[in-house]
């Protein structure tokens, strides 16, 4: 979805020729965009400069979307089910993918590379403020 008032159009289904005003445009300041992947995502979230989905499935198989070229630009293999609510660090050199499983873990992903940094077992880490009492707290949510 674009936040500029002058975006062009949006065209709903085929169109055979855009320059014609051919097709359905939708309408709305916030018309949304589909890009067809080769899995359906479960979870996902955005970089901090929301140029990238960052998305997974049940299965365990991730994709990492560029929204402005509208296609999926890496894979990642996530084993169990990845719970994405992590997200991204401040600074953006990270990516924290938590993998939501009784043998689970918090996977450190470098942004720019998409290799791992670091593993962190865990069970069942579900976003940065459950991983944060799993690792200061000495009862009930400790690994």
């Amino acid at each position: 979805m674009s936040y500029d008032e002058k975006a062009p159009p949006v065209f709903e289904g085929l169109v055979h020729d855009f320059k014609m005003g051919e097709g359905i445009v939708v309408p709305g300041p916030f018309p949304p965009r589909r890009i067809r992947l080769e899995d359906h995502l479960d979870d996902f979230f955005f970089s901090s400069s929301y140029e990238y989905l960052i998305g997974a499935s049940r299965e365990g198989r991730g994709q990492i979307v560029d929204l402005d070229i509208k296609r999926k630009i890496a894979s990642v293999e996530l084993p169990g089910m990845p719970h994405l609510g992590s997200g991204i660090t401040r600074d953006g050199k990270y990516a924290l993918v938590s993998i939501w499983e009784m043998d689970g873990e918090l996977v450190v992903y470098d942004a720019q590379t998409l290799k791992v940094v670091k593993r962190l077992p865990m069970k069942k880490p579900s976003g940065k403020y459950n991983v944060y009492n799993k690792i200061t707290r000495s009862t009930g949510t400790s690994r």
